[in-house]
């Protein structure tokens, strides 16, 4: 089973694999080339994962999901936050071969269903935290709307559904099967300006050869330690470079649920984060904590702050290495 979209035209793919743009590994690849590291990969709160850690959760959790039946070309709907299960999530779709739509958690019904009706998933990942799941009237419902779900699995729940007793538990050794690297690995949200976001298919090939880049432009490497700040999901915090970047790099994500200064300063002094991504208002939001504090001390290990997602001002672009300290992007 593979799922349809657009494909690039013979003569492109033939000149991208000829310059080694393409090089026809699934995005897996990015965690199982280190999975024998016991290099710190993911921080979220007391959490603490290895590259070996969450290699091996995403391959639980992985087997747990083919032994529900799930397979090589269906897709799955994942809304989680900011949590080191969305990475181990994500991991375990890819290597499984089954393309997720990574809804962003601020997302409600509407977007969950016109997402659910685009792709008909046979999964579903979400957590009891958000106020959709926070009992089963929502989820009921949806199940019975989208005949195609067969396997629901809730963060933060405590049944036979847990999504951590998935992750926790060793299976049998999870087979291998991702989706070919020219087919859809996951299906990334266009920015949504104009209504729900739509979905974009993305490919191991392509979105691969745009994480390696984005390394190669912004110097990440097994020393970058990165504050996810923004939304996990996001394309920005994923692959420009983001966390994927990270992971190939062998470096650290420290996630944090929002990118207020209150959270984030605190965090960034403690675990020496020299990298981070923001989009302009909440670089705002930094600049007047700074100024009400007096003091940008718990910052002093940021040597780089990327601002994407809209545009940034002169004015305020002038504003970061003055008074945060560190090199913009």
């Amino acid at each position: 089973m593979t799922i349809p979209f657009t494909r690039w035209p013979d003569e492109f793919a033939r000149r991208y694999r000829e310059k080694g743009y393409w090089q026809d590994l699934p995005l897996s690849d990015i965690l199982t080339r280190h999975a024998q590291s016991d290099a710190l990969a993911v921080i979220d709160g007391e959490c603490e994962l290895s590259y070996r850690q969450l290699n091996q959760a995403a391959d639980n959790l992985a087997a747990s999901l083919q032994a529900k039946g799930l397979r090589t070309g269906e897709t799955a709907l994942v809304q989680l936050g900011n949590v080191a299960e969305f990475y181990i999530t994500f991991f375990a779709l890819l290597k499984i071969g089954v393309a997720p739509v990574n809804a962003l958690f601020s997302h409600q019904r509407s977007e969950l269903n016109a997402y659910a009706l685009q792709i008909k998933p046979a999964l579903l990942v979400a957590d009891r935290d958000h106020s959709l799941f926070s009992d089963d009237g929502f989820l009921n419902g949806f199940v019975e709307e989208h005949s195609s779900l067969r396997v629901v699995l809730l963060r933060n729940e405590p049944g036979e559904h847990a999504l951590e007793a998935a992750i926790a538990r060793p299976g049998e050794r999870v087979v291998s099967a991702p989706t070919p690297a020219d087919e859809v690995a996951f299906f990334q949200l266009s920015g949504g300006s104009t209504g729900t976001p739509k979905l974009i298919p993305r490919t191991h090939n392509d979105y691969y050869y745009s994480i390696r880049r984005s390394n190669e432009i912004c110097h990440f490497d097994n020393r970058t330690r990165y504050l996810c700040a923004l939304p996990a999901a996001h394309n920005y915090p994923l692959s420009s470079p983001g966390a994927l970047g990270v992971f190939l790099a062998e470096g650290c994500v420290v996630l944090a649920a929002d990118p207020s200064a209150t959270l984030c300063f605190p965090l960034i002094e403690k675990h020496q984060i020299n990298v981070t991504a923001l989009v302009p208002p909440a670089v705002s939001l930094w600049l007047q904590a700074i100024h009400e504090w007096g003091s940008n001390a718990q910052l002093a290990s940021l040597t780089l702050l990327q601002v994407g997602g809209a545009r940034l001002s002169a004015t305020l672009a002038a504003r970061i290495p003055a008074e945060i300290g560190c090199q913009l992007q």
